[in-house]
Order: structure tokens, then C-alpha cells, then sequence
């Protein structure tokens, strides 16, 4: 059917909405194109099923905000996907207070009722800390993004768990948090830490 006879006919859209910001950690152009793998993978599965994608673009968290509510009241997209997702993100509150439909990739800190789809985080940061230790290294360093990213603050509680399942004393200064994914950044920390 058409779709978007469908639309008028039931009042409801059939479609998801994903939201792609080209700022924070979105602005690099690895991290981009990650994300395009993503949903070329993505838009296959939802085509197959007949339903639509709309995806906006946004280079700010006005844009943003925005870019959701237009979604929501304009569009009338009854699904989306979310990214990105903080320790505590409002988002998720706003999408069920309009009733919409949603999962997520990655997860909030306090898990609430709600589908989700993440990487083992902590688990992937114990395998490096197993592998490190197996080689016999007692000073190793952590560089992260900054915690309000849930993947993130997962991250930390492996690099935390290993240093202690390994009888490693945590040193202050050998745990960095970068605002951004900038290699060039973290390059110029790494240096900065290896004088030291």
C-alpha cells in the first residue's frame, strides 16, 4: 500500500526516525562513518519490511531537540532509534510521555523498561586488562570520553574492576577522560602522559 495513503487512512506513520548529530561525538569522520555502516544495515532490514526511515541531521543540541520534535508532532513518526545515550537521558522520558515507540543503542545507567541493543563495554575493557596483565604490565593508563556517556562510564567500571581483580593500585593520574573522540587529542594526551 501506498504509504502515505496508509497514513491517512490509520492516523499512524509507520515509520523510523533516527536522528544523527554531526557534533560532539559525531563530528570526527571515523566516527561518521561508522554510523553509516549502521544504517545501511539498518534501512535494509526496515525496507524489506516495508516501512519508511526518515533521518535528519543535526550540528547542535538545539538542532536537535528540535530535530525530535519535529519528528514526533510534524512527521508523526511513531518509532525512532536513539544513540548516544547518556548516564541519565532525557530523551527517553519524552518519547513516552508522546508514546513513542523506540529502541535504543546503548543504555541509561539505571535500566528502566525499554528495548535496547548495546556492546559488552565493561566486558571488552576486561579482555584488554586480562590481555595486559598476561604480559605482565602493572602501569597502564586509561584514556576515555568524559562519563555522561553511558558507554563510557561502563568503560571506567572495567578499567576499575580489572585494576582491582589484578591487584593493581589505581593511580590518578593514569585514568585521562577527552571531551571528544579526536585522535588528535588523545594523541597529544598519550604523548603528554608517556614524558611523565
Amino acid at each position: 500500500p501506498n504509504p502515505y495513503a496508509s497514513r491517512l487512512a490509520s492516523g499512524k506513520s509507520n515509520t523510523v526516525g533516527f536522528v544523527l548529530p554531526l557534533y560532539g561525538l559525531n563530528s570526527n569522520t571515523l566516527n561518521q562513518t561508522s554510523f553509516f555502516e549502521f544504517i545501511a544495515g539498518m534501512t535494509n532490514k526496515i525496507h524489506s519490511e516495508n516501512i519508511q526511515f526518515f533521518m535528519m541531521f543535526v550540528n547542535s543540541i538545539s538542532e536537535e531537540k528540535k530535530a525530535y520534535d519535529k519528528l514526533i508532532h510534524v512527521q508523526k513518526v511513531d518509532k525512532i532509534i536513539l544513540h548516544n545515550l547518556k548516564t541519565k537521558d532525557s530523551r527517553l522520558e519524552m518519547l513516552k510521555k508522546n508514546k513513542v515507540k523506540f529502541v535504543t543503542w546503548g543504555r541509561v545507567r539505571n535500566l528502566k523498561n525499554y528495548s535496547w541493543v548495546d556492546l559488552d563495554n565493561e566486558g571488552s575493557v576486561n579482555l584488554i586488562m586480562d590481555y595486559l596483565t598476561a604480559k605482565n604490565h602493572k602501569n597502564i593508563a586509561y584514556i576515555n570520553i568524559v562519563e555522561n556517556y553511558n558507554f563510557a562510564y561502563l568503560r571506567k567500571k572495567g578499567y576499575l574492576n580489572s585494576l582491582k581483580k589484578h591487584n593493581i593500585k589505581f593511580k590518578k593520574e593514569y585514568y585521562i577522560t577527552v571531551k571528544t573522540e579526536e585522535p588528535e587529542q588523545s594523541a597529544e594526551v598519550i604523548r603528554k602522559m608517556l614524558m611523565k
